[in-house]
């Protein structure tokens, strides 16, 4: 663990007081945050995509159990407090944003997957059920096999979705959460 902390610190500032990893962000103005097409105020637009990709790659870096701070670097001259309040709610509101559509999207999974469970258990019992009352007859047999077939299909899609896609979703949560309580400063040089 030591080893893999002295590694990032070569290639991140630690603050020396919360033990977080600084991801350091230079900007010309303030309006480099946020996408440019969105007109909306500052504490309601949606993200620059290349720094939300920059976070991304360096949060990858950076194991879950470690804190991170945003600290953006601007020219001395286009200091405005106003702005950074606006920024700073702006970048609150976008990632708790992006967490209440996540937790929306696992609804969503846990629907989903509850549906498939039905359909499934649907499928085998009426497999179970048919396959003993029907004596050599090929095309019913055929279309026992298919809901036989189609039960474990749905099956599987309800187990892959409860612990595949709903693990990613929870992930991308926490990975949001971490944004959401990163520390964000500025600093003008």
């Amino acid at each position: 663990m030591g080893k893999l902390r002295d590694y990032l610190m070569q290639m991140y500032r630690v603050n020396p007081e919360s033990q977080a990893f600084i991801l350091d962000i230079d900007l010309e103005k303030y309006a480099e945050v946020f996408n440019e097409w969105d007109r909306a105020p500052f504490n309601k637009k949606a993200l620059e995509p290349e720094l939300l990709a920059f976070i991304d790659d360096c949060s990858e870096d950076i194991p879950m159990r470690y804190k991170l701070e945003f600290c953006f670097h601007l020219p001395k001259i286009k200091k405005d407090k106003r702005k950074e309040i606006a920024i700073i709610a702006g970048l609150r509101n976008y990632f708790d944003f992006n967490i209440h559509l996540l937790k929306e999207e696992r609804f969503n999974e846990n629907k989903k997957v509850a549906l498939y469970i039905i359909i499934a258990f649907s499928f085998l019992f009426s497999f179970s059920f048919f396959s003993k009352k029907i004596n050599n007859h090929a095309i019913l047999s055929i279309m026992l096999e298919g809901l036989m077939i189609g039960g474990w299909v749905f099956l599987w899609e309800a187990f892959s979705s409860f612990f595949f896609t709903k693990n990613e979703i929870g992930k991308k949560v926490n990975i949001f959460r971490r944004y959401y309580n990163a520390k964000i400063e500025f600093i003008y040089e």
